[in-house]
């Protein structure tokens, strides 16, 4: 079995993971984003900060979408330095 190892939880490294997941429906995967909530569309932050965009609306996908696709988010986790030849990353804490 793979191991996918996705870092940053923006709408880019959650549909790499979504795709990922399509071609490989039994592989590990993991989300590591520093973001304290699940991933959710920055590009409307100015909208839900001005009140326009509800806050229902800013996740990406509900959590259940996260347990039944099999990807994992942890949140709250800064990578301080990626070691690609090792194929091994460090964290902050």
């Amino acid at each position: 079995m793979k191991r996918y190892v996705i870092v940053g939880g923006g709408p880019a490294g959650i549909n790499a993971a979504v795709t990922i997941r399509s071609k490989d429906p039994d592989g590990s995967m993991l989300v590591l984003d520093r973001d304290r909530d699940r991933p959710y569309y920055r590009t409307e932050l100015d909208t839900y900060i001005g009140g326009s965009t509800p806050e229902a609306d800013m996740p990406l996908y509900p959590d259940s979408f996260y347990q039944e696709q099999r990807i994992q988010v942890r949140s709250q986790t800064a990578v301080s330095r990626l070691r690609l030849a090792h194929r091994a990353l460090d964290l902050s804490d």
